[in-house]
């Protein structure tokens, strides 16, 4: 069908770690800095004693994450989890940093390996120690998303315990070693010497700490030590090309108070335009990670409204949908294909910039239309008809059917230990909802969340008589909320077709109005009259016409295009209705163009010109078209010059039915249109 639809537009007219080099720190620089032929002493220095490396074990502690694997989540074939390295693979945790113990119970580690301000499906972050014993946080206690600290305490901390000093400010070239989770299996120490201080990038409030000894990922938030085993420092980042790795002094942890939050210049643009602003928030402590994460989750979006209205407000001249030069776009915006997007283009004049479509066929009677040369890995739009069989209500209702028959054409899949695993369901969805755009246009949407890479997929789609125009997301599950306010959003940016089989729209008509399209003018009908004369009669602003029902029957394909209002953007207006034999080879419509704005598209005011003037394509002799012959004849009285508006029907015959029949077919479809209720 949607092959046919596609031919159908006969007529297409236009359509956290940022890391900065500063000043040496005002730290006194005792001592000389390791001397080149350090490699030896590095390994006499490095050898500590039994009894340090018992205290290092009972004071130094994996950050662990519990494993988890979706069961509603069907694969295409068996996770090939002996691929897994035995520890992780008999282990119902999984490492991603470390902390240690600076007291009884109080614990200390990197900020960024608790990320607070990101909600997340995986929950409750827990400490782990070298015998496997596992040990759930209880409060957090200090929280500083700039300084990168965090700390805590434990439900029930280990009793034998010791926990590891503060040492005296750090000393250039000093020897120091750092123990962490390297690689998240397990604790393990490595040395280096301190070689530099570097103010923190953003105000410059303490120094960094800047050291030698290896890092790799998985250290963070372990210390950094001196050779009798106290804390200069936290593990925080490192470099990603040299052995040069970063901490933040552990003194700064007296300084922070309460969980606070801090990102900063966040940036929203559009249309050229620009707004940035910092974020930051507060909250009180002792309390629990996930109430922390709740209130910072909330406010961050409440942050995300108000600088998104400032910027709208800022820029209401510049923007969508505010700009005055969008009444402009609204008269002269040209014809598109399934859908379009709303945009500025190089000159800075709003268009429907048209998208190009991919048809597959999933069976003889069924496709799905994805936007063609769309590669982006985390969103797609496609369309999908309905199964054969499947009433229209229950095919809306079924999500899971929906993405199901998605993922297979697209070949979704998740990279499991290097292999490509293709995923054919994520099961039902765990949230569904329905509201209205902009346009008044109703939208379906549902939601899946998948603990095993901590994501969130979502897919909005708009019923209407073929089926669904949707728009597929996959996000971090941490950004979910900004992500369905954002996808909402920019749906109001979609100009869709509404189409369907002359069957489907028969159907369509007795459904409930919760599924039914409402910019669907009352006066519009399309429908097959089975009993007398057996003709498809149409109707569409003060016209109506009909066409026999020997050319067109129940598969027959009727499509409706809209566009904007120019009194009101959002305000849909009919733009053009056509109807297409099924296997696309004889297709007629009927269309009305506005008059032009004199600042609007140059292309759309040559279009107008000729329609004025009665120039081909507009003058109803047969003109090629692929394997088609169009023919165009215009509607309405003499006085077209100061019309506001002109009306013309368009007819395509394959060309090799012969010139003298394609003009008796043309010619009686035209004569059939006439004005009504006038």
């Amino acid at each position: 069908m949607l092959q046919s639809f596609l031919k159908l537009q006969l007529l297409v007219f236009l359509l956290l770690s940022c890391t900065t080099k500063g000043p040496e720190s005002s730290y006194q620089q005792q001592g000389d800095a390791p001397p080149l032929n350090a490699g030896a002493q590095l390994n006499t220095a490095a050898q500590l004693t039994e009894d340090q490396y018992v205290r290092l074990t009972r004071g130094v502690f994996e950050v662990v994450l519990p494993r988890i694997e979706d069961k509603d989540v069907v694969y295409q074939e068996k996770l090939p989890e002996h691929l897994l390295p035995y520890k992780l693979r008999k282990s119902p945790y999984r490492g991603i940093g470390t902390a240690f113990a600076i007291g009884p119970n109080q614990f200390v580690s990197a900020a960024h390996v608790f990320d607070l301000h990101q909600p997340s499906l995986v929950e409750p972050t827990a400490l782990r120690d070298t015998d496997g014993k596992v040990y759930v946080i209880d409060n957090i206690l200090k929280y500083s998303q700039h300084r990168d600290l965090v700390e805590f305490s434990l439900k029930s901390p280990p009793k034998n315990i010791q926990a590891l000093k503060i040492a005296d400010k750090p000393r250039m070239g000093q020897y120091v070693f750092t123990v962490g989770n390297a690689l998240g299996d397990g604790i393990v120490t490595r040395s280096g010497y301190i070689t530099s201080f570097t103010a923190e990038p953003v105000d410059g409030e303490w120094d960094d700490i800047r050291y030698s000894a290896p890092a790799s990922p998985g250290n963070s938030g372990g210390p950094l030590l001196t050779k009798d085993l106290e804390v200069l420092g936290v593990v925080v980042r490192r470099t990603e090309n040299e052995n040069l790795n970063f901490g933040i002094p552990i003194t700064e942890l007296k300084k922070v108070k309460g969980a606070q939050f801090y990102v900063r210049d966040i940036k929203i643009e559009q249309y050229g335009k620009q707004l940035t602003r910092d974020w930051r928030y507060t909250v009180k402590l002792p309390e629990k990670a996930k109430t922390i994460t709740s209130l910072v989750s909330k406010n961050y979006q409440q942050f995300q409204e108000k600088i998104y209205d400032d910027f709208r407000k800022k820029f209401k001249k510049d923007v969508f949908p505010t700009d005055p030069a969008l009444k402009v776009w609204a008269r002269d915006s040209l014809s598109i294909s399934l859908a379009g997007f709303i945009q500025k283009d190089k000159s800075d004049r709003w268009v429907t910039l048209p998208m190009s479509w991919d048809v597959f066929k999933i069976n003889k009677y069924r496709s799905i239309v994805t936007e063609k040369g769309a590669e982006r890995a985390n969103t797609a739009f496609f369309m999908l008809e309905r199964p054969l069989n499947q009433k229209l209500k229950s095919f809306y209702q079924d999500g899971k059917g929906i993405l199901d028959t998605f993922l297979k054409h697209k070949g979704w899949a998740r990279n499991y230990m290097g292999r490509r695993i293709v995923i054919k369901s994520y099961g039902a969805p765990e949230d569904s909802f329905k509201w209205k755009d902009s346009y008044g246009r109703k939208w379906l949407g549902w939601e899946w969340n998948t603990a095993y890479n901590n994501s969130t997929i979502q897919l909005n789609c708009m019923p209407m008589p073929a089926g669904v125009f949707c728009i597929f997301n996959a996000d971090p599950y941490s950004i979910r909320e900004q992500s369905r306010v954002s996808s909402r959003r920019a749906l109001d940016r979609f100009l869709i077709d509404i189409y369907g089989k002359v069957r489907d729209w028969k159907e369509w008509v007795s459904l409930p109005d919760e599924f039914k399209q409402p910019m669907i003018p009352k006066n519009v009908l399309v429908e097959l009259d089975m009993g007398k004369g057996s003709v498809l009669r149409w109707r569409v602003g003060k016209y109506s016409g009909k066409i026999n029902r020997k050319e067109f029957d129940l598969d027959a394909e009727v499509a409706l295009s809209f566009i904007a209002s120019p009194e009101n953007i959002f305000k849909l207006r009919l733009r053009n209705v056509q109807v297409a034999e099924k296997n696309g080879d004889m297709q007629m419509g009927m269309g009305t163009n506005y008059r032009p704005d004199d600042k609007g598209d140059p292309s759309y005011r040559e279009v107008w010109d000729k329609m004025l003037e009665g120039r081909a394509p507009y003058n109803g002799k047969p003109q090629p078209q692929d394997k088609h012959s169009l023919i165009v004849s215009m509607l309405g009285n003499s006085k077209k010059a100061k019309a506001e508006e002109l009306s013309f029907l368009t007819c395509g015959v394959l060309s090799s039915v012969g010139s003298k029949q394609i003009e008796e077919i043309c010619d009686s479809y035209a004569k059939s249109a006439k004005v009504s209720g006038l």
